[in-house]
This record gives C-alpha cells, structure tokens and sequence, in this order.
C-alpha cells in the first residue's frame, strides 16, 4: 500500500463511508489507518481481491480493533499486509456459514501475504487458512509472524467433521501444494 491512497476507518461500522470495509473493498495502492477503536460487528467477511494494501491496526487508539461475527478472506491477490488487529469470528447466527467460519483465510492464485501481530479466535473451523482448493490454484509467498492462533469453538453440533482447528496449510486434490508459508513466532 506505500505511495497509495490513505483511507480513515472514522467509525466501526461494517460496511459504508469511513468504514474498514470501504478500504478492503477499493482497489488500487491503499492503507487502512485508524481514527477509531473498538469493535467492528459483520455479518459477512471483509474481503480482500485487490492487491497492494496494508491494514495498520497500530493506527487504532487504545485498546485497538476486534473484528467479531466474520474473519477476512484474502482471495486471488497479493501484497497484502495486515497488522495489530484482533479477529473473534464468534458463532452468532448471522454471518458466514457457520461451518467455513476462519478468522483469516487466504485462498485463490494468492501470494505476497503478510500476517503479522493479529490475534485470532473464536472461530468454527479453521480459525487460519491458507488453502488451494481447485486446480491451477497456487497460493505462495505467505508469513505468519507474532501471532496469536488460539481458542476456536468446540461445537460438534455446528461443524462435526472439523470443528476448531488451529492454522491450516494445504490444497485440494488437483491443486498446486501451497509454498513458502512462513509460520513464525506465533
């Protein structure tokens, strides 16, 4: 995102003008800073398919941003930052399917990802992913460094055939195995 558009979060809201959403979903050279902090409640993932952005968390005023209800999917890009944030995805009816919740998945022809200082949780299956799930997928060039993995929600009764995992790296039948993922003082 160096040498891009400088977007402000100004308030917490999931999607519309001065929200995190408005800077994921633009295109072009960007950075996501901070003017507020607290909780951002969605009910659908905030996605990431244009490339060179970075999310400065750092930004934020004390304590920080929690994204809750939903993760971020990063999905056919590259050169993706993402920084000091915390993400709880949570089990509340509206959102995601519940089933496929990650707090940060990272899937399509994706690479130059960097994961550094977010803490995830809460989440319903993966609470990380970095899958290649068709053929020609490949996804590479990806670091996790100095995060927190941990708690995801063990319920059988939403998810019984893979519920609460911790960080996932792998591909589909077909496709390209995934390469040079870094996981790092996590």
């Amino acid at each position: 995102g160096r040498g891009g558009k400088i977007y402000k979060v100004t308030n917490l809201n999931a999607s519309g003008v001065g929200s995190l959403e408005e800077c994921t979903g633009a295109t072009g050279a960007r950075v996501c800073i901070f003017e507020v902090a607290g909780v951002i409640e969605l009910t659908s993932d905030l996605k990431i398919g244009s490339p060179f952005i970075t999310i400065a968390g750092q930004t934020a005023p004390s304590p920080g941003i929690m994204i809750q209800g939903a993760g971020i999917e990063i999905n056919t890009t590259h050169d993706v930052l993402i920084q000091h944030i915390s993400i709880g995805t949570g089990d509340n009816p509206t959102g995601p399917d519940v089933k496929d919740r990650d707090s940060i998945k990272i899937v399509g022809n994706t690479h130059n990802v960097v994961i550094d200082h977010v803490s995830m949780y809460w989440s319903t299956d993966e609470t990380a992913s970095v899958w290649a799930y068709a053929p020609g997928i490949r996804v590479s060039d990806v670091t996790f460094s100095n995060c927190i993995i941990a708690e995801g929600l063990n319920e059988p009764s939403i998810n019984s055939t893979h519920t609460s995992k911790g960080l996932i790296v792998g591909y589909a039948e077909g496709s390209n195995q995934p390469s040079n993922i870094s996981i790092v003082r996590n």
